[in-house]
């Protein structure tokens, strides 16, 4: 169907709190902006594509802003 999914399990985690979980396979205590998660994609084709997340968190951080963004490498 065109899907790609990029789970928790195969990402490189960056930063001082973030951590993989992995007897819950998410990431976990990302509470710190420096901190983050990349993926390594290939992307079949140029076009427009919808990106959507799942996600829970602690009251105390909810509301919190986050950023997906691409980086293109050659």
């Amino acid at each position: 169907d065109g899907s790609i999914s990029l789970q928790a399990r195969k990402c490189g985690v960056y930063g001082e709190d973030l951590v993989y979980e992995k007897q819950y396979h998410n990431l976990g205590h990302w509470k710190n902006s420096e901190d983050y998660a990349s993926w390594e994609v290939e992307v079949p084709h140029d076009g427009v594509y919808n990106v959507t997340m799942e996600w829970a968190c602690p009251a105390d951080t909810s509301g919190n802003n986050f950023l997906i963004k691409q980086k293109v490498l050659n």
